[in-house]
């Protein structure tokens, strides 16, 4: 849980891609990304050849060849939008705000590239405490608290021995903190049933979170939230070898999580995530991810702030 890094996958995505474009306004909750390869790569099963790159891990890899707002991307953990998104960011600007804000340490100079910081194909990987403290961020207004296991150890007489140094910086804003929290409690309760973390919510509480499996099924991870408690879930073997489950709905990580959080959270008092000042809540239409007319046919409530908002929709 410390010591050990392993590939993360598409726990990659919230933090490697999707938070910094709402941060910089590339983005916002709905904004449309087509789903469809972005680069032609070497196919290094045939030498001299081009594959589409990436492929989608669901849905066999097929690519619907739409624009999908964003919060059904994430839910839907397709790869192509997760890479869309790091294309407006930039390689550079989502390296050094993991190495620099969230303080991931185990991230190489080769690791400035699209698979890397997007899906989370890195060359060593990332630990489950590296992973839970990035992803505080979105519980905690968007503050990033340095990990610590105790603060002081104070002697028999009440003097402290021992201080832990606590550092606390605001790494994003609150308001895209709350936005991409918004976005990820679609994985664990979306109302079309495709988030990759479906039915798993937890009893009592608010929560939220992201899956993420790596290539091969070599990983299975999930990251999840409530008020009270960020965590890590991670399956696998010490030696990598291919797990055997894979449809979500038995999902190892995540139904380990639900579990413990049941029994952790089964006495505590029902808490909801605070809003922060300046968020602005208005349906979208989910055709064209753009604010909602009267005349759309289907539509979702969608979280924005004033100056990132998408325009009326005039296909309807």
């Amino acid at each position: 849980a410390v010591d050990s890094v392993r590939q993360t996958g598409s726990t990659m995505k919230p933090i490697g891609a999707y938070a910094l474009a709402i941060e910089y306004q590339y983005l916002n909750y709905s904004s449309g990304l087509y789903d469809d390869y972005v680069f032609m790569m070497p196919d290094e099963d045939k030498p001299g050849q081009l594959k589409e790159w990436p492929r989608n891990y669901v849905g066999a890899g097929i690519y619907s060849q739409v624009a999908v707002p964003l919060v059904h991307a994430v839910k839907r953990s397709l790869n192509t939008c997760a890479v869309r998104a790091l294309k407006m960011v930039g390689v550079d600007a989502s390296y050094d705000f993991l190495v620099n804000s969230l303080h991931i340490t185990s991230l190489t100079e080769d690791d400035k590239d699209y698979g890397p910081l997007a899906l989370g194909s890195m060359t060593h990987g990332i630990s489950p405490l590296e992973m839970a403290a990035a992803y505080a961020i979105f519980g905690n207004g968007g503050k990033y608290t340095t990990p610590h296991c105790y603060t002081t150890v104070e002697d028999s007489s009440g003097e402290i021995i021992l201080e832990k140094k606590v550092n606390s910086v605001q790494a994003i804003s609150s308001q895209t903190a709350y936005i991409m929290n918004r976005v990820m409690t679609q994985v664990l309760n979306s109302a079309d049933g495709r988030g990759t973390g479906q039915g798993l919510a937890t009893n009592r509480m608010e929560s939220l979170g992201k899956t993420g499996t790596t290539s091969d099924d070599k990983d299975h991870w999930f990251m999840g939230l409530t008020p009270y408690y960020v965590t890590a879930s991670w399956l696998g073997y010490d030696d990598p070898a291919t797990l055997t489950v894979r449809h979500y709905a038995t999902h190892p990580p995540t139904v380990a999580w639900r579990k413990v959080m049941n029994v952790s959270q089964r006495d505590l008092e029902y808490k909801s995530f605070d809003v922060p000042n300046g968020i602005v809540v208005r349906d979208f239409c989910v055709d064209t991810g753009m604010l909602a007319n009267d005349n759309c046919p289907t539509r979702e409530k969608g979280y924005y702030t004033e100056d990132n908002m998408p325009d009326v929709c005039q296909s309807h």
